[in-house]
């Protein structure tokens, strides 16, 4: 990245004061009615550059950060994302273009973290981990040519930043299934080894449809693991799942949530049925005759009339 700015040099300088990370920050002082915007600016030698650009500002609370702002722009600045401090507001301001956004975010006192996520599907901003684009993302900024630092017109006083930070996004990747790995090996990683005790134990004592299904769901995600990874205890779980479900679910055949709990189990049934017991694969098949005479042996009449 190459550097410029915009106002007089003097006015750019470090401070042992405050840092963040390290010793020393940037200080850009504005004195006030005779110096307009003072502004550092990192320009993109990357044509089409996405990313996440991250900067650590410290927030004084009492007004004297007022006019600080930090902004990612496309090459012409047509397109923009800016987070500023506003003297009247308490909380961070998000700007996306001309739009000015209440984050929600106090300010208090000390160093908080700024984040600007520039992605080819549009922009947004990140404050202490708190993502914004709930709050709004603009779909019109989707490369980073300029990020600047600064401190607005005439807004007499010093703004203080540190540990600029500037991340590419990694590739896309190049096939749908790689995409539905990311985002499973993150919810195997999380509950692959969960206690299930107490959530099995209500099975038996409650109406507790969306359990049951809960749980041949996690026999599934074992299961899965277990033809990817060849992981011989993935297939342990999975069976072990099948059979608590089997065992323990009340409402087989006595309710019409009953055959939608059975198509789930079903589902999984199918999947490892050459792995399965004898005794298994007869207590399922023995479930999926009961169930499946819940709508064949007569007509249900529902409370609001109509029959099914």
């Amino acid at each position: 990245m190459g550097i410029g700015w915009a106002g007089r040099v003097e006015n750019f300088t470090t401070s042992t004061k405050r840092s963040s990370d390290g010793t020393r920050s940037l200080k850009i002082h504005n004195s006030g009615a005779r110096d307009g915007l003072q502004t550092i600016n990192h320009l993109s030698n990357q044509p089409s550059f996405t990313g996440n650009i991250s900067v650590d500002f410290y927030e004084l609370s009492d007004n004297r950060s007022k006019g600080s702002v930090f902004s990612a722009a496309d090459q012409n600045n047509s397109n923009y994302l800016i987070f500023q401090i506003e003297g009247s507001q308490p909380n961070f301001v998000y700007r996306i273009q001309d739009q000015q956004i209440d984050s929600k975010i106090p300010r208090t006192t000390g160093w908080h973290n700024l984040t600007l996520n520039v992605t080819k599907h549009g922009s947004y901003g990140t404050i202490d981990g708190n993502s914004l684009s709930p709050l709004g993302v603009n779909y019109s900024l989707t490369d980073l040519v300029t990020i600047s630092l600064g401190r607005g017109w005439g807004k007499e006083g010093n703004t203080y930043f540190d540990n600029l930070r500037v991340t590419s996004l990694p590739d896309l990747p190049q096939s749908q299934q790689v995409i539905l790995d990311s985002w499973s090996d993150e919810v195997y990683r999380i509950y692959k080894d969960s206690d299930l005790s107490e959530v099995i134990s209500s099975l038996s004592s409650q109406r507790t449809h969306g359990i049951a299904r809960s749980l041949s769901d996690q026999a599934m995600m074992h299961f899965y693991y277990y033809l990817r990874d060849n992981r011989l205890n993935d297939l342990d779980k999975a069976k072990w799942l099948t059979r608590i479900v089997i065992d323990n679910y009340q409402y087989w055949g006595k309710m019409w949530l009953s055959p939608i709990t059975t198509n789930q189990l079903a589902f999984n049934v199918w999947g490892m049925w050459n792995f399965l017991d004898s005794d298994l694969r007869s207590d399922f098949l023995e479930i999926l005759s009961i169930s499946s005479l819940l709508f064949t042996q007569s007509p249900k009449k529902h409370k609001n009339g109509y029959t099914f």
